[in-house]
């Protein structure tokens, strides 16, 4: 590519990205790469970089007076693109947050922030110069000026980038470009936002979000308007496969059958699809809550997005087939469910022990990779 074609980047100026990254076929290059690649146009790319620092930082002189000073960003992920319509960029940041999130564990936390991301034009005859455009309900704004003087902070509420999970991002690799791609990639679009935990944004308006990620993956072109007993079938239908055959515990690790018409995940999505009508409705919703919504050590929208996690795992696994999506994930399913069920309406457990999916899920892990053994074992004996 020549540096003449290009036309701006995607920067994502929260994402700590040590070494260039393929997602959903779109490369994301460190900054400096990014910067070596375009050419004459890197140095206005390097200057419209220059005014993200990731936070205030005390400084103590040899007297004790104290000051404060903004520590720059060192790197940050960066797309290079030749044309402005960034729709597959944005899928794959997307895919990537979501598989990203999904990976959290003690000590790891990113969240939607952390895959902020703008398109920034670059051109023009001063480099030290950059603009910005901005929506408004009338329109849009353009703003910008030097960055010498601009100044961009990391939100404190933005979380540290670390590796997906890797199987996660492999089946959305799958899922996105199969039958499943439009309601899929509109489910990780609702996903992004409502994992920024933005202060901004209040946690109800959050949980709205995850009703819509339920609504896109199971609404289907034709669908009637009053369509709630249609979508819970469908979702029925689509956790059997990863519920109906739960494994007994060892050392036989035989099917138990499991009545999937009233799973807890169900129950879930029912409430998550019912609050959407609290705005209109808050004295009738109020009155019939579920045992999960009226519990308070857990965050309701930790269990909402196992609940959903699990139909998009479903919706993948409906989608390419079981064979290849990875038993990891496939146990997900399940291991949710049991989850769910240990919520009490009265829990009086901390919230962190509460919270805690980690041994369930590695005990259905261990059991289906425990029977993956034994069927090829039995295979080769026969």
């Amino acid at each position: 590519m020549e540096p003449a074609d290009y036309v701006g980047a995607v920067i994502l100026p929260w994402l700590d990205l040590p070494e260039a990254r393929t997602v959903l076929g779109v490369e994301f290059l460190p900054r400096l790469a990014a910067i070596e690649r375009m050419g004459l146009l890197g140095e206005n790319l390097a200057a419209a970089t220059s005014h993200y620092y990731d936070s205030w930082q005390t400084l103590t002189a040899e007297s004790g007076f104290k000051s404060a000073a903004l520590v720059p960003i060192q790197n940050m992920a960066i797309v290079p693109l030749v044309t402005e319509d960034i729709k597959a960029v944005r899928d794959a940041i997307y895919a990537w947050s979501f598989a990203t999130v999904f990976g959290n564990s003690s000590g790891l936390y990113a969240n939607g922030a952390t895959f902020t991301h703008y398109f920034q034009r670059l051109g023009g005859d001063d480099p030290t110069w950059y603009s910005a455009r901005h929506r408004r309900m009338g329109g849009a704004l353009r703003s910008g000026g030097s960055t010498d003087l601009a100044l961009s902070v990391r939100p404190g509420w933005c979380g540290d980038y670390h590796e997906p999970h890797a199987e996660m991002l492999a089946a959305l690799d799958l899922g996105l470009r199969g039958s499943t791609k439009s309601h899929l990639g509109e489910a990780l679009e609702a996903l992004f936002y409502a994992t920024s935990d933005a202060d901004i944004v209040p946690e109800s308006l959050e949980y709205s979000l995850y009703a819509k990620v339920a609504e896109r993956l199971l609404h289907r072109e034709g669908d009637p308007r009053m369509s709630y007993e249609i979508q819970r079938k469908r979702a029925t239908d689509l956790l059997r496969p990863l519920l109906a055959c739960r494994l007994s515990e060892p050392p036989m690790h035989e099917p138990r059958v499991f009545d999937v018409d009233t799973c807890t995940t169900l129950d879930v999505w029912a409430a998550m699809r019912e609050e959407r009508n609290a705005w209109w409705h808050p004295a009738k919703r109020a009155s019939s809550l579920r045992d999960h919504e009226r519990q308070t050590v857990i965050r309701r929208n930790l269990i909402a997005f196992r609940a959903v996690t699990s139909l998009v795992i479903a919706t993948i696994v409906d989608s390419v087939g079981a064979d290849v999506v990875a038993s990891t994930l496939r146990t997900y399913v399940p291991a949710v469910e049991e989850w769910l069920q240990t919520i009490e309406a009265n829990d009086s457990r901390e919230p962190e022990q509460a919270s805690a999916l980690g041994q369930i899920w590695l005990r259905y892990a261990m059991r289906e990779s425990t029977r993956e053994f034994l069927e090829r074992s039995h295979a080769v004996l026969k």
